[in-house]
């Protein structure tokens, strides 16, 4: 048996989720008839909190994206 770590774990319930919301919706079997709209809004920002030492973002995040310009609106 092998066990798995937190984050294999978050990844398969996200994984989960997303298949069981989106897959059956979006179905070949329901393509033609997608009456009810479902939609996932994803708001990706340059900040993380887990300052991995190989992290491109970690290194250079803030010449990529200067704190000055960042706005949460």
């Amino acid at each position: 048996m092998k066990y798995l770590n937190f984050q294999e774990e978050k990844d398969i319930i996200l994984q989960s989720l997303i298949n069981d919301i989106f897959g059956k919706v979006y179905s070949t079997e329901n393509k033609d008839s997608l009456e009810q709209e479902i939609s996932l809004e994803l708001y990706i920002t340059p900040e993380c909190n887990q300052n991995c030492s190989y992290c491109y973002l970690c290194k250079y995040g803030e010449e990529l994206y200067p704190s000055k310009l960042r706005d949460q609106k």
